[in-house]
């Protein structure tokens, strides 16, 4: 029982810190409303399924299901200084932290997706349906991060990965046409290496 008391300690602290974040979110991602459903049903299923009429293990269900919905509950989105994401607490998701945030406005215009880009940690995005223009413009805006548009991103992979098939063409041609030396010459150039003027 001891064990539990301590889990839900901690699970209390956490969902404290998570519902403090948030307040700070100033741009809300979008989230359907299947979401908050199948979590629903999740945690509806765990509690009839498992239910043993044991207190302490009823207990660590009733935790569980707790924390299947909080996630599903909980918002995300762009807060003032840092994404505000599941587990994000502290400065986990400062946008500095990225090496290049991208936007993209969907086909039908409905949603708009910004993603996160890290080489260390892989990225992920997260989709707005309001305030869109508000959304480009708030990143922008943001002081030593580097932003730019989905399209732009995609044209310079483009041209990077040009100019890679261009160096490569050509090493591999330098390689093709390089002049084969004879023995002597080898010999003659090795020599000239050797052979270093004496200092004055």
């Amino acid at each position: 029982m001891n064990q539990v008391i301590v889990i839900a300690v901690l699970f209390a602290a956490l969902l404290i810190l998570e519902f403090n974040e948030q307040k700070h979110i100033v741009f809300a991602a979008h989230t359907t409303k299947v979401k908050y459903l199948i979590a629903l049903v999740i945690s509806a299923v765990l509690l009839v399924l498992f239910w043993r009429s044991d207190i302490v293990y009823d207990a660590k269900i009733i935790l569980i299901a707790v924390l299947l919905c909080s996630v599903a509950f909980l918002k995300q989105g762009l807060g003032p200084d840092k994404v505000i994401t599941y587990g994000s607490v502290l400065m986990a998701s400062d946008y500095k932290r990225y090496d290049l945030i991208t936007f993209d406005k969907q086909e039908d215009q409905s949603r708009l997706m910004v993603t996160f880009r890290s080489k260390k940690s892989g990225g992920y995005s997260l989709f707005f349906t309001d305030n869109q223009d508000q959304v480009i413009s708030f990143l922008r805006k943001l002081v030593g991060v580097h932003v730019m548009s989905e399209a732009e991103y995609e044209r310079q992979q483009q041209d990077k990965q040009k100019k890679q098939e261009q160096f490569n063409h050509e090493a591999v041609e330098v390689i093709r046409n390089r002049k084969r030396k004879s023995v002597k010459e080898i010999l003659h150039d090795s020599l000239k290496n050797r052979v270093r003027p004496a200092q004055k």
